[in-house]
């Protein structure tokens, strides 16, 4: 998971020098009372698991657009951290490259570094960025010149739906904007793609690698802005000209619905193929869990339907072409069924489209490194207004 993003943190850092801060020095630099701004990089769910103390919450995709309202002094130093590492490095040095006079470091190895050195972490805190965000003309601007260099194209709703109508090519239009802003509305036919969690794990926004990536938003900071790092990334990511404004309607993908199987149509066998962490959160009564790579050797013996519950119909589709005849026959049963239609009381998750990347870490490595290097001459992505 998350491969292609992981690796290309790890080369942002070595090529940028993005600066960092140890947990035990940041605890120090607490202890002393020193002035600091803990900013974290991660959705709500994360950081409600665990946090560093005095940590607030402001996603990766947020933060050029609301570091300036949640740090009003230019001469706090702000340390961004996440989980591990990646979007500590890619949130550290968004704000490098958007040329904050801020002192700005990356917390090395993030929360669980926090953890490794015996510090405490806090749980369950909702602390989050202030709603109204401070938008500049020269915020504006650094967002627009960082997309500019990064070889972001701004492209007109005609375009995109000239793009829609084409076979040949995949398209996604992604909101880059935070849940609550999405789900007050959206662009009909957008999928809701924070703007932090998208460059962190775009195997599980982006289907294809090839497609065309067009992003949104309402104030034409976070979109430039997220675009700048796809770029880097080696997608063909766009920028919506007018966001949200222009009205642009695209037809909806979302799979149709299959229903489970009536008790009528026999004794059934429902395997979840989801990550492992929502099946334990939420899961059909008598489902097991697999994974793909060892599906074949989980189902032995099973007889009568067998149900594959994925995000995507085409992840259960190529499951099931995988599986070796069950007692002599194929599994007819097999179906996708959208993981938020569980039953009419529980919640209606937005499931991201799930798609694979079959290359080892070394493979995915050099194709990074050779993009970086034949796009960005020098030290990529590494921009000082």
């Amino acid at each position: 998971m998350h491969l292609p993003s992981k690796a290309f943190g790890e080369l942002i850092e070595h090529a940028c020098h993005t600066p960092s801060v140890g947990a035990t020095e940041l605890a120090a630099w607490q202890a002393d009372g020193r002035p600091l701004a803990i900013l974290d990089g991660r959705p709500r769910e994360e950081f409600a698991k665990m946090n560093i103390p005095g940590g607030v919450r402001r996603p990766n995709g947020e933060l050029g657009l609301r570091a300036q309202a949640m740090v009003g002094d230019a001469s706090t130093p702000i340390v961004i951290n996440c989980a591990g590492r990646t979007r500590s490095i890619i949130g550290a040095q968004t704000l490098l490259n958007l040329g904050i006079p801020n002192p700005v470091y990356a917390l090395e190895n993030g929360t669980q570094g926090w953890f490794l050195a015996d510090l405490p972490l806090e749980h369950g805190q909702h602390r989050h960025y202030p709603d109204a965000p401070v938008e500049t003309a020269a915020l504006h601007a650094a967002a627009e010149q960082l997309a500019r260099r990064a070889g972001v194209v701004t492209v007109g709703a005609a375009k995109v739906i000239e793009w829609a109508s084409d076979a040949s090519r995949s398209l996604f239009l992604c909101d880059v904007r935070t849940p609550e802003e999405f789900a007050q509305g959206s662009l009909p036919g957008a999928q809701h793609a924070p703007g932090g969690q998208l460059i962190q794990g775009t195997d599980l926004y982006i289907g294809v690698r090839g497609a065309r990536v067009v992003l949104v938003d309402d104030d034409g900071v976070r979109a430039p802005i997220v675009a700048s790092w796809l770029r880097q990334l080696g997608h063909e990511a766009y920028v919506l000209q007018g966001g949200l404004a222009t009205g642009l309607e695209l037809a909806s993908r979302q799979p149709s619905i299959t229903p489970l199987p009536r008790a009528e149509q026999g004794p059934a066998t429902v395997v979840d193929l989801r990550a492992s962490a929502a099946f334990i959160q939420q899961r059909i009564e008598g489902s097991r869990w697999s994974i793909r790579s060892r599906l074949g050797a989980d189902v032995v013996g099973i007889d009568g339907p067998l149900w594959l519950l994925t995000p995507e119909p085409a992840v259960a589709a190529l499951a099931a072409a995988e599986l070796p005849d069950l007692n002599g026959r194929r599994p007819a049963g097999c179906r996708a069924w959208k993981a938020w239609r569980w039953s009419r009381a529980g919640p209606r998750w937005p499931m991201p489209s799930a798609s694979t990347f079959c290359s080892s870490p070394t493979t995915a490595t050099r194709a990074t490194s050779r993009r970086l290097g034949s796009t960005w001459p020098g030290k990529p992505g590494c921009w000082r207004r």
